[in-house]
């Protein structure tokens, strides 16, 4: 399918981010202001006593960082994302958006540092911006990119609603968050939902990219290939995904010192705790996550190893993510430079 070029440079270009002057968005903003306050407010409340407990031993508690582990876990952080990058690409293939894969991934990975910018639609400009302009469709691209964020955050807000009534007990409270944020993020990736979902987005420009009118062939594509195939696909993916992080997580506590929490008897507990906590980040609207995630799992972990050990965890795999991902980046930019990339059929 062939897309028009000048749409492209144009939909792929940052400034229209900044000519979102309209009423309908300025009347938006108060509140969704006022949701993420009410986010942070509500999860510093949940987690204050364990993080008053946490400041008052930490003067008294001595650690160690061990850079062995530390670059484990930089590591299994990259290389969790790859099936996510996998199967955004194969998305792109299936809406008719055919790159190589190098490409794709390159830009799938540089667009996880837009997240650190306030909005999410920087993460969808920097991705599409990325892929080659010529032949990509601003707003196949731009449901590509909704469809995987979307099957990650429901798969897992499920695994976190589902291990948490096994593993994270001490609280219902972070049991009942999870399964309510398993039925919100969930029934998206339902196909008839999904599709209905994707055009809904695209109708009230939640994402206002100068896309252009939605032609029939773009219609069809939506219609016909968001199947409960690739959704599957996608499901498998993210499930991967989620256990890798769990993994980059207990390296994250190995490179502290603490060496109870195994990589496969705590895997549930690792899962659920990293799930439930980038999930609640990425429902707060703030960049990153920033305070919600981070909070969350100091919360999450302070039963595993201690509320010291889990403040310390918890703030440096933020710095794990923030280094894994520069570095996956730099890494593939050099394979792009290197390597002579040719179309995949």
């Amino acid at each position: 399918m062939r897309s028009r070029p000048s749409q492209s440079l144009r939909a792929c270009h940052p400034l229209p981010l900044q000519a979102m002057t309209d009423k309908p968005k300025r009347k938006r903003r108060w509140w969704l202001t006022l949701l993420k306050l009410a986010v942070v407010v509500a999860v510093c409340y949940a987690v204050h006593g364990t993080v008053r407990e946490a400041l008052e031993h930490l003067g008294e508690y001595k650690w160690q960082l061990h850079f062995g582990w530390f670059a484990l876990a930089l590591v299994l952080y990259g290389v969790a994302w790859l099936p996510m990058a996998w199967f955004w690409w194969e998305t792109l293939a299936a809406l008719g958006q055919r790159f190589d894969s190098l490409s794709a991934f390159y830009a799938y990975y540089v667009g996880h540092l837009g997240k650190y910018v306030p909005g999410k639609a920087l993460v969808v400009v920097i991705r599409i911006g990325l892929l080659p302009q010529r032949r990509i469709s601003i707003r196949l691209g731009i449901a590509s990119v909704l469809l995987e964020t979307l099957t990650l955050m429901s798969v897992g807000a499920v695994l976190a609603a589902v291990l948490s009534l096994f593993v994270l007990r001490h609280d219902l409270r972070f049991s009942v968050a999870a399964a309510i944020a398993a039925i919100v993020v969930g029934l998206p990736t339902v196909p008839v939902i999904t599709r209905r979902l994707l055009r809904r987005l695209e109708a009230r420009q939640i994402i206002e990219l100068d896309a252009g009118e939605e032609t029939p062939a773009e219609q069809s594509l939506l219609e016909h290939q968001v199947t409960g195939r690739l959704l599957a696909n996608g499901w498998i993916a993210s499930t991967l995904c989620w256990i890798v992080l769990g993994w980059s997580l207990w390296a994250t506590l190995r490179a502290i010192g603490v060496a109870e929490v195994h990589p496969f008897v705590h895997l549930p507990v690792l899962v659920a705790a990293s799930a439930l906590a980038i999930v609640a980040g990425f429902l707060s609207m703030l960049p990153g996550g920033l305070v919600v995630r981070d909070a969350l799992l100091m919360q999450l972990l302070a039963p595993v190893c201690g509320e010291p050990d889990a403040l310390v965890a918890a703030a440096l795999w933020r710095l794990v993510s923030v280094l894994s991902e520069v570095i996956f980046c730099v890494i593939l930019e050099v394979a792009k430079r290197r390597f002579p990339l040719t179309p995949d059929a």
